[in-house]
């Protein structure tokens, strides 16, 4: 308690300053400290598949089972933090984020910050930021694709709408005997609208997306479907260095089985406000405070043969407090300290956590910089670790405590020109209390288990040895160990790699591949999928103010699997689009 008073004496003599520094105000929320991907996502025409298009970064690995979830160097998906515009999209009560019920169309960028190091979440793993478009734009798209997939988007300025249908019923062999995946299609919508102003931004959207949920090969659920429905609106405003965010967000989801006559409604509500201040002290030195409130409820019934049943779920209360500096004594050198304080209201014990950290970059040579950062993480478990119940074979168990986490990254970011750029980073991870499903008695519940550590190295290269060619490399090594047995989903190679011709020219095409090594479905027992291997082609057209983009999958037909029991397509499949640019 006392070190809490000690943070809130620091916080309140912070915000009392009225300097500002120029040089290096603005940095400390872009994790200056971190490695970072940026992609762009205003050129992706219908490709609005969030999947697709993420799985080619550094260290995400996409598992796939009709939900779609990212784990980020070798930790559960849970540990991911999404946000867009800054403001989250999946929170500590809800768990891991769905990434089938988003689409990318009508988004501008996005980041990918690898590690724990990130400044708007405790996620162990990393984050991945969205935003929004900062100019008026007006475009419409359509595309068709294998699988009866239709696609039509429509964006114009300050909004923008997708829709998009598939019956995704494709060919895979099991045991070498070719075989249909039927009842698997799915309808998304995404709507959203945004004003901006130069100090001003509100925005909403509404995502919806109605799936069939085949289950998997061992237990098939014919006829089984998944609907959701999450509206959300936000508002953000700037006072000189004091920014300020509001939202709120709801989501209906609803679980149908007809044939055991069972439905699960889940019904969560949030609503959260953010207050941030960055300021400088002298020209070398600012600070940042950010200061997070968020109120999470979440309403679960379940009806099986007309009988009723509701899970007891209290409110959480979620308060952080952040204090960060940014020390920068010359142009070569920066040191960025940094403190969090977080509170949860519905835990046993534990209600207070302190999450110290620091990390640094530092330019050696004008083309040649070295990163690093350590952090003291902790994170909460979820609603769904904590409460949710399937009797009979799940049950809750609200006695959970906090999982600890001690990490850090080392390496280097290199760049020459347009021709050569290079980063490599060591990263290295311990967690205890660790947040993971046991069974017992054929009975599954979330428990305090264990101590998982990773080890890793990720490697990205970008070489342009001429106008017409770029290549790209992303390679990662990576050891997940879970009380000394191989962690289940998480491969020890991931190599993505994508050669490009033309690419400044109106007409070019790239090769991509994706492949990793096989992954242990469960620590205890050998079992395990094998290697997998993704090779595509992909072209596209530039006619005047007509844009067309071709994309093929598995061009070599390999046999594809990511969850036990879960077959992707193995037969070439694809889809075209054009886009017309007003």
């Amino acid at each position: 308690m006392n070190a809490l008073k000690n943070f809130l004496f620091i916080l309140i003599l912070t915000f009392c300053s009225k300097s500002f520094a120029q040089t290096v105000q603005g940095r400390a929320s872009e994790a200056p400290t971190s490695f970072t991907s940026d992609l762009d996502l205003s050129q992706s025409g219908t490709n609005s598949n969030a999947a697709e298009i993420l799985n080619q970064s550094t260290s995400l690995f996409l598992k796939d089972s009709g939900v779609k979830t990212f784990s980020m160097r070798g930790s559960p998906a849970r540990e991911v933090s999404v946000s867009l515009e800054g403001v989250p999209l999946n929170s500590e009560a809800q768990g891991e984020f769905d990434f089938n019920n988003f689409s990318l169309f009508g988004l501008e960028s996005a980041r990918i910050i690898r590690g724990g190091y990130t400044p708007n979440s405790s996620s162990p793993s990393g984050e991945i930021q969205f935003q929004l478009p900062q100019e008026n734009k007006f475009k419409t798209s359509l595309g068709i694709g294998s699988y009866e997939t239709y696609f039509i988007g429509q964006q114009i300025p300050h909004a923008s709408f997708a829709y998009e249908q598939s019956e995704n019923n494709y060919s895979f062999k099991q045991n070498g005997i070719s075989q249909k995946r039927e009842h698997n299609a799915h309808k998304k919508v995404a709507a959203r609208a945004w004003k901006q102003s130069e100090n001003f931004q509100v925005w909403g959207q509404v995502l919806y997306s109605d799936q069939e949920m085949p289950g998997s090969l061992s237990w098939v659920t014919p006829q089984a479907s998944m609907k959701s429905f999450a509206p959300m609106l936000a508002a953000q405003y700037q006072i000189k260095t004091l920014t300020t965010s509001a939202w709120s967000r709801f989501q209906n989801q609803s679980d149908q089985q007809p044939d055991s006559f069972r439905q699960t409604t889940n019904r969560w509500l949030s609503c959260g406000v953010k207050i941030q201040n960055r300021h400088g002290v002298s020209k070398n030195l600012s600070f940042e405070e950010t200061f997070i409130w968020n109120l999470d409820k979440l309403w679960t019934t379940q009806r099986e043969n007309s009988i009723e049943t509701s899970t007891p779920i209290p409110y959480r209360q979620s308060i952080s407090g952040i204090l960060s500096a940014t020390l920068s004594p010359n142009s070569s050198h920066l040191i960025h300290p940094r403190v969090r304080v977080d509170y949860l209201s519905d835990l046993d014990e534990e209600h207070l956590a302190i999450n110290p950290g620091i990390g640094g970059r530092h330019s050696l040579l004008k083309n040649f910089g070295l990163l690093w950062n350590a952090a003291y993480l902790s994170k909460a478990p979820s609603f769904t670790d904590m409460y949710m119940e399937a009797l009979p074979y799940a049950i809750s168990n609200p006695n959970l405590k906090r999982q600890r986490s001690l990490q850090g990254d080392f390496g280097y970011e290199f760049s020459q020109t347009r021709t050569l750029k290079l980063k490599q980073a060591f990263f290295a991870s311990r967690n205890l209390n660790y947040l993971r499903s046991s069974q017992v008695n054929n009975i599954w519940q979330v428990k305090n288990l264990g101590t998982s550590v990773i080890l890793g190295l990720e490697n990205e290269a970008r070489f342009q040895p001429a106008e017409f060619f770029v290549m790209s490399l992303n390679y990662t090594l990576q050891r997940v160990s879970l009380d000394d047995h191989q962690a289940s989903y998480q491969p020890t190679h991931l190599w993505h790699s994508n050669f490009e011709f033309f690419p400044n020219e109106p007409v070019g095409f790239d090769f991509p591949l994706y492949a990793r090594s096989s992954v242990q479905i469960d620590p205890n027992s050998s079992n395990e999928i094998s290697s997998q291997w993704d090779f595509g082609f992909h072209s596209r057209a530039q006619i005047r103010k007509w844009f067309f983009d071709l994309r093929i999958f598995n061009l070599l037909g390999w046999q594809r699997m990511e969850v036990d029991g879960y077959p992707l397509a193995s037969e070439i499949h694809g889809k075209i689009s054009a886009t017309y640019r007003f």
